[in-house]
């Protein structure tokens, strides 16, 4: 019954390598392509109850022993065909259940070996770098929360690995973003919950007319205060952050949402002078700096600029530390 099952799994998880796009200059890293999706399980090609054994099963008898010679072999082509085979392993993780995605990883790293740190680095690779098509950082979490574990190595080692679980914690998707003090051309201090006070006013309420009478009707401007934030953060002399704030700007779906007051858009300037970037901020965005205080506080994991946050209307985060093209994505399929 296993070896139907792996089967099945392997001829999802293709072994075709790919480039990575760079977006806005970043570095073309080569990614294995992802096989297994969440897409083969909800048209019964396979089943979670498959996914999470063939995940809890996958480093059985040879596939570990290859995985332990080959991935640490001076020998580029060797190296890369383990790597591959770790990818596969990556793309069964991202459709397995949370807590067989944790079993699985531990079962693999308490066997890694001479190969831990090796296996580590890759991870990071495919799980944290925000242009990987297997980017998350749920699972890359799981690696990290191995190390971080081990009595046998050393806190002092242990140091990067604490830093990057702690950024990821930080204004995790479904809790409200923490707030940071900006300001704006105009001299003006303002605090990014200053767009979500109103949240809870209903959007009809008793206002008088131009007759002094007293009615009821829509007020666009509590519309407008509850409707969903896209924060950019960006630097001012990056030519990436103008690359990336000129796309959003001249995305139909974000003019549209902008225009139609269905989405306000904060670009936050995190380091150089604001003034110097105001003429690439469209004029119906908010355009303020924080002055440092995110970058040196580690308010926000910002690992590349421009970095795009959503948050709904009561200021819970629905997107973090996102690409420009998967923040345009994700309008795209809300």
């Amino acid at each position: 019954m296993y070896r139907g099952v792996k089967i099945i799994v392997v001829l999802l998880v293709g072994l075709l390598m790919w480039s990575s796009a760079a977006v806005w200059g970043q570095k073309d890293w080569k990614f294995a392509k992802p096989g297994v999706k969440s897409s083969a399980i909800e048209s019964g090609q396979i089943t979670q109850d498959q996914v999470d054994r063939y995940a809890l099963h996958f480093w059985d008898g040879e596939n570990m022993e290859l995985l332990g010679t080959k991935l640490v072999s001076s020998d580029a082509e060797v190296a890369l065909e383990a790597e591959t085979q770790l990818a596969n392993f990556f793309s069964v993780l991202l459709v397995a259940t949370p807590d067989t995605s944790r079993k699985a990883v531990n079962n693999l790293m308490d066997r890694a070996g001479n190969s831990y740190q090796c296996i580590m680095d890759i991870a990071e690779k495919y799980f944290y770098n925000v242009l990987s098509p297997y980017y998350n950082e749920d699972k890359f979490l799981l690696f990290l929360e191995h190390k971080i574990a081990r009595f046998d190595i050393p806190e002092i080692e242990k140091s990067r690995e604490r830093f990057l679980a702690f950024m990821i914690n930080r204004n995790p998707v479904g809790y409200v973003a923490e707030d940071f003090e900006y300001s704006t051309l105009k001299g003006e201090t303002c605090n990014l919950g200053d767009l979500f006070n109103n949240y809870s006013i209903s959007l009809t309420k008793p206002v008088c007319n131009g007759n002094g009478e007293g009615v009821v009707e829509y007020k666009s401007e509590k519309f407008l205060r509850s409707s969903p934030v896209m924060v950019v953060f960006f630097t001012a002399d990056c030519r990436d952050c103008r690359e990336g704030i000129k796309f959003l700007s001249y995305s139909a779906i974000v003019r549209n949402l902008v225009r139609e007051k269905k989405l306000r858009v904060l670009a936050i300037c995190t380091e150089g002078n604001l003034s110097s970037a105001s003429s690439i901020i469209p004029k119906d965005w908010i355009a303020g700096s924080d002055g440092g205080y995110i970058t040196r506080h580690r308010l926000y994991s910002i690992k590349h600029t421009p970095s795009v946050y959503f948050m709904d209307g009561e200021g819970k985060v629905l997107l973090r530390d996102a690409s420009v093209s998967s923040a345009i994505q994700f309008l795209l399929e809300q």
